[in-house]
């Protein structure tokens, strides 16, 4: 931006613009050189696009000041721009001057014929995933799941049960038995007797007689003498 709009004399600032594809709002950001200052009058902040000389209405404007001497500013246009947009007559307009006493001169982008073009047309281009974890996370949950799943178990668990086992016992166990036995031994018993016989022997004897004989001859007699002759 030069004084006066005018490419040959002074360049006092700098117009920044943004524009947001996904609902075709236009930012403005006007920035004074070092050594000048912006006059804090909105009235001579301003946008024209194209042929028509009607200012553009901002929302969520204001100035920007470095103590208390306005340095720049900025906003965003209330109607959204409709793309592709390709202008060659832009005028971005600001009052300056250098020093807090004197009167405030013309700064803009160009005017008589030396205004400025814009051209602006959308890419979407799908972002790359980080492979390094964020020290900050997001406020809102992705709606892509995680290439890489994460080492530390959610706070929330999941509705849907994983197919895999957790390398990780559970401090609380499951309600519901499992349908496939354990390739390990219990290191406590069971409170409840097993519906079928062990195919091997017990090492010690049960304390509760058999209600059924055995079908074979002990091979050391019995110290309690039997009930029938």
């Amino acid at each position: 931006m030069f004084n006066g709009g005018d490419p040959d004399k002074e360049h006092v600032a700098d117009a920044f613009l943004t524009y947001r594809c996904g609902d075709g709002t236009l930012c403005v950001l006007v920035k004074a050189k070092d050594g000048f200052q912006i006059e804090d009058n909105q009235d001579e902040a301003w946008i024209t696009i194209g042929d028509t000389r009607s200012k553009k209405k901002f929302e969520g404007f204001q100035f920007i000041y470095d103590g208390e001497i306005a340095v720049a500013w900025e906003g965003c246009l209330e109607d959204p721009i409709p793309l592709p947009l390709y202008a060659t007559d832009i005028e971005i307009h600001a009052n300056w001057n250098d020093d807090n006493v004197g009167k405030f001169d013309t700064a803009s982008t160009g005017k008589n014929g030396n205004k400025a073009c814009i051209e602006i047309d959308c890419q979407c281009v799908p972002p790359e995933p980080s492979t390094s974890p964020s020290l900050n996370p997001s406020s809102s949950p992705s709606r892509l799941p995680s290439a890489v799943p994460s080492t530390i178990p959610s706070h929330n668990p999941s509705s849907t049960p994983s197919t895999e086992p957790s390398k990780t016992p559970s401090s609380r166990p499951s309600q519901s038995p499992s349908l496939e036995p354990s390739s390990e031994p219990s290191s406590e018993p069971s409170s409840e007797p097993s519906s079928e016989p062990s195919s091997e022997p017990s090492s010690e004897p049960s304390n509760v007689p058999s209600n059924e004989p055995s079908s074979e001859p002990t091979s050391e007699p019995s110290s309690m003498p039997s009930s029938k002759p």
